[in-house]
């Protein structure tokens, strides 16, 4: 499931704003959570790809390119599983090279916006017309790959899906629910020893920094939120 980074980035700097003191009734932590609600709209976070990216051409062939339309997709799968979306949709800016799928094993038709099953070695695969050797990086529909990959950041968050059945993917059973926070996910971050989702040590402490230029630019400084558990709601495998 682990792999390199499909493509390089460029380094963003410290965060943007300091963070406000909590009271310990709040039960904050100084460290992302995965689980929770979400905090940017999709509107907040297509004018926050717009800043920084409004040069390239976006890559969501059935979206009709629309970056507020996947955002939207990003959100309601989120809110399905518990998941902050609008932290997960920029992660897939990291993982597609801002939506332009440069220098990646995966095409744009794969729907597929977190590198899954694209570790080292793997031959880029041109489109998906022709389908994928197994495990598949072709996901079908946006809001599968967007599925897919909120279903994966709640196994590697929250230990109540190890019991879950009927789920597109877990994390491996020897790390799920081990990383509820976004600053365990990188290489030898997480205090569990193990690697979490990406070989690049801080790959989740850089996507909090993204995100924290996305929260500041829409001017929503915020203190830190409290973890959230995900809600046990019924499972699903369907579009």
């Amino acid at each position: 499931m682990e792999r390199h980074l499909a493509q390089a980035v460029d380094p963003l700097g410290p965060l943007l704003a300091a963070v406000e003191p909590v009271s310990a009734a709040t039960a904050a932590t100084l460290r992302t959570p995965v689980m929770g609600p979400d905090v940017l709209s999709p509107a907040q976070l297509a004018a926050w790809y717009e800043r920084h990216h409004g040069s390239n051409v976006p890559k969501i062939p059935v979206l009709d390119d629309s970056v507020v339309a996947l955002a939207r997709v990003f959100i309601a799968e989120g809110r399905r599983e518990g998941v902050r979306g609008d932290l997960a949709f920029v992660q897939s800016m990291l993982e597609t090279g801002w939506l332009g799928f440069k220098w990646s094993q995966i095409p744009p038709d794969a729907y597929n916006y977190a590198g899954i099953y694209a570790y080292g070695g793997r031959q880029s695969l041109p489109d998906c017309t022709k389908g994928d050797s197994a495990p598949s990086r072709c996901m079908g529909t946006p809001t599968k790959g967007v599925r897919t990959q909120i279903q994966l950041l709640r196994s590697y968050a929250d230990p109540s899906v190890k019991g879950m059945t009927g789920r597109l993917i877990s994390a491996p059973s020897d790390r799920a629910g081990m990383a509820p926070y976004w600053e365990y996910f990188g290489g030898d971050n997480c205090p569990c020893g193990k690697l979490i989702w990406a070989a690049a040590n801080d790959y989740g402490l850089y996507i909090v920094r993204m995100y924290s230029q996305a929260v500041v630019e829409s001017g929503l400084a915020r203190p830190c939120d409290p973890y959230t558990a995900a809600p046990r709601s019924e499972e699903h495998t369907s579009e």
